[in-house]
């Protein structure tokens, strides 16, 4: 089913950290932390990572996956949570009829498009 484009990710994420007043490396450094299963913070990983986050933000050519991959982990930082913001979430129920589904999406971005202006 349709999912959420490369752009519309970015500016996603770009809205939620400004909103929260992360700058797109204390952001970077949230996500890799918060997604490590282990206490070693390596900073020249998280040096790279903040790199890495920051080229994904702007590339045309970023995946759309992997940008939904730091909008899941977004939802459990701290500092989202505390602003009381919501991370936009889309999932295909795969119950509704097709058409009925790919409106639905159409309404979800409608809604987050008119939250970020």
């Amino acid at each position: 089913m349709g999912t959420q484009t490369t752009q519309e990710l970015q500016a996603i994420i770009k809205h939620l950290c400004n909103r929260v007043g992360l700058s797109q490396k204390s952001l970077a450094r949230a996500i890799y932390i918060a997604s490590q299963e282990y206490d070693d913070e390596d900073e020249i990983e998280i040096k790279r990572f903040e790199e890495k986050f920051k080229k994904a933000l702007n590339r045309p050519t970023t995946a759309p996956q992997q940008l939904q991959g730091y909008l899941d982990v977004m939802r459990d930082i701290t500092a989202i949570k505390k602003a009381d913001m919501i991370v936009p979430q889309y999932h295909s129920t795969n119950v509704l009829d097709p058409e009925l589904e790919k409106a639905m999406l159409e309404i979800s971005k409608e809604i987050t498009k008119k939250l970020i202006d």
